[in-house]
């Protein structure tokens, strides 16, 4: 994924920490847009390419404390198709907001982090 250097996407579950990333984001900029994960409704080339991007892996960007990740997820070994079906169909399950400037993205663990992208 790839965006204006001028414009900011926020993807983000619904929360706090969303509303938060997405209110400084506008302080950045006035070219922001923000979708949740689930309008989002990402495919999983989509995801292979944004965690790309962020050099991550599918596991890293799981909420290791949700209880749906406790009793389903944990001490299971999925192969790379099938981490990206779980992030396509659970998307409830990513830890933080994502946020991409141009051709680089950062995850939001706290919404301070947004301003790496400056």
């Amino acid at each position: 994924m790839k965006t204006n250097d001028r414009e900011i996407l926020v993807l983000y579950n619904d929360g706090v920490v969303g509303r938060k990333v997405i209110a400084l984001a506008l302080s950045l900029s006035p070219h922001v847009k923000s979708f949740t994960f689930k309008e989002m409704g990402s495919s999983e080339t989509q995801w292979s390419c944004l965690l790309h991007t962020l050099q991550l892996t599918p596991k890293d960007l799981m909420d290791k404390s949700s209880p749906y990740y406790q009793s389903q997820i944990r001490g299971r070994d999925f192969d790379e198709e099938s981490w990206l079906s779980i992030l396509c169909r659970s998307p409830e399950l990513i830890r933080a907001p994502i946020v991409l400037r141009g051709s680089r993205a950062i995850v939001c663990a706290v919404p301070t982090d947004i301003y790496r992208l400056i």
